[in-house]
């Protein structure tokens, strides 16, 4: 029993301590790239919001899906769109002619995707699944910045035109 705690002693130890590790960990230097940003979103001339980032790499390169201004697809002037746009290298990105206002159609004022956010892209085979929180920004306005979203869902099979599921694929919970 002595001999087993005196192992585990020292086997935490040499485990614990820095200076005993032969493998330091690189995550710990992340170096910002000297030219950031690399992406602009752009709408008719000005610069515009371009946030949650979700990035996939595919066989002709990246594809990105950021929420961003616009949304003018289906009418909404209030919220925010899934903008695409595509890199070979992952520095230098190009947005996508149908992702200036939304790669993916926001819902009309009222609905409960009039607003889009946090897109995440996956790709299984030939299939893209993009999911995003939609939600109403009225309701978000009238609760004082709290934002209650439902998960929604649009496939493409070419990573570029979309198809949008009608109703959330998940719904919150109240409370």
């Amino acid at each position: 029993m002595k001999t087993n705690s005196i192992f585990i002693a020292i086997s935490c130890f040499v485990f614990l301590h820095p200076g005993i590790t032969k493998a330091q960990s690189s995550w710990n230097s992340w170096t910002k790239y000297p030219n950031n940003p690399v992406y602009f979103h752009n709408t008719l001339g000005a610069w515009d919001v371009a946030s949650d980032p979700a990035v996939i790499k595919d066989s002709s390169g990246y594809i990105m899906v950021v929420s961003g201004d616009g949304g003018i697809n289906a009418g909404s002037t209030e919220g925010n769109a899934l903008i695409q746009a595509t890199s070979v290298d992952g520095i230098a990105w190009n947005t996508l002619a149908n992702g200036l206002n939304g790669v993916v159609a926001t819902g009309y004022p009222g609905d409960w995707d009039e607003s889009m956010e946090m897109p995440e892209i996956i790709k299984l085979t030939n299939q893209y699944s993009l999911f995003y929180c939609g939600y109403d920004p009225a309701v978000r306005d009238s609760s004082g910045g709290l934002v209650w979203g439902d998960l929604g869902l649009a496939e493409s099979t070419d990573g570029i035109n979309y198809i949008k599921a009608g109703a959330p694929v998940m719904t919150r919970t109240p409370n």
